[in-house]
């Protein structure tokens, strides 16, 4: 019957074929979790709703204290209707959000990280990484498939606009500020003597042959008109 339509016919009769000889795929289970989800920020509220294994996860948790705090709302992502060709950009947030981890967490490369991120599912929920549906999975999603690879998560970095950057440095200012008295004038003045560090590099900028190292003033040379008290000859001048 399919056939005497022509080619959409076939083609139909194809579809057919293959949803009988592979069957329908498997609705998600119970576990189940949304793959859209709030930033951070949001996340972290008090009335926010989490899933069940991300609420028992404590890596997540304690993720979701020290991070969410930032103003996730306002980063600098790039608009998504660019003039430029190419695909819609993928959000950095994430990105940035990950890297954060891998400095808390002192790894060392971005295959230890990626790695990291495989063994807390929850984490990579909270972190707003686009979600891979996978119906076999515990949670719906497939974790490996989700996350970048480890040269995407170099190049990433190396290419991050400033403004994401800049984003970090006023988001943990502004924290600091909160934390701190207000008697203490976080930032109002700052103040600080470095006469000692300019003199310090610009001797280290000098010849070892001309460098000099002080000597107390009951060692000075006696003899040596030529020798400033309080200072001592370097081995190279001595034998000049």
């Amino acid at each position: 019957m399919l056939a005497l339509l022509g080619p959409a016919g076939n083609r139909l009769a194809q579809a057919v074929g293959a949803l009988r000889r592979h069957g329908t795929p498997a609705a998600p289970g119970a576990g189940a979790v949304p793959l859209a989800r709030p930033n951070l920020a949001q996340l972290a509220q008090p009335n926010a709703t989490l899933p069940a294994f991300v609420s028992a996860c404590p890596v997540a948790g304690r993720y979701l204290a020290l991070l969410g705090p930032l103003d996730w709302d306002h980063f600098p992502e790039r608009p998504a209707n660019h003039p430029w060709p190419g695909p819609t950009p993928a959000p950095r947030a994430p990105y940035v959000a990950a890297y954060l981890v891998k400095l808390d967490e002192g790894l060392r490369s971005m295959g230890q990280l990626r790695r990291y991120l495989c063994e807390h599912p929850a984490l990579v929920w909270i972190l707003g990484f686009p979600l891979t549906p996978d119906p076999t999975a515990p949670h719906g999603c497939a974790v490996a498939p989700s996350l970048p690879s480890r040269r995407q998560f170099g190049r990433v970095l190396r290419e991050l606009d400033n403004a994401a950057a800049q984003f970090l440095l006023d988001g943990t200012v502004h924290l600091l500020r909160l934390e701190l008295p207000a008697e203490v004038d976080f930032g109002d003045v700052i103040a600080l003597d470095t006469k000692h560090i300019i003199a310090w590099v610009k001797d280290l900028r000098q010849p070892q042959s001309l460098r000099q190292r002080p000597l107390r003033q009951d060692q000075a040379a006696p003899g040596r008109p030529g020798l400033q008290a309080g200072l001592q000859e370097t081995p190279q001048q001595g034998r000049g």
